[in-house]
């Protein structure tokens, strides 16, 4: 039961990694645009947008993987 729940957790940790560092990645000359046009919340928009992908990407992948475990 202990090994099933450390996979789970491995899971959603690299869900939330790759997740995280894709739209970071992706953004970079908009990162740069959006303060020169006024918009202050730019630190906090990565942030918020990688915890919501973690979170839909763990929650769809226990409703997936639970019921064939």
């Amino acid at each position: 039961m202990v090994l099933i729940v450390a996979l789970i957790g491995l899971t959603a940790l690299v869900a939330v990694g790759s997740t995280a560092a894709s739209p970071v990645v992706e953004r970079t000359r908009e990162s740069c645009l959006l303060p020169a046009v006024g918009l202050t919340w730019l630190r906090t928009m990565p942030t918020v947008e990688s915890s919501r992908y973690g979170v839909i990407g763990a929650g769809l992948r226990l409703l997936i993987g639970v019921p064939y475990a």
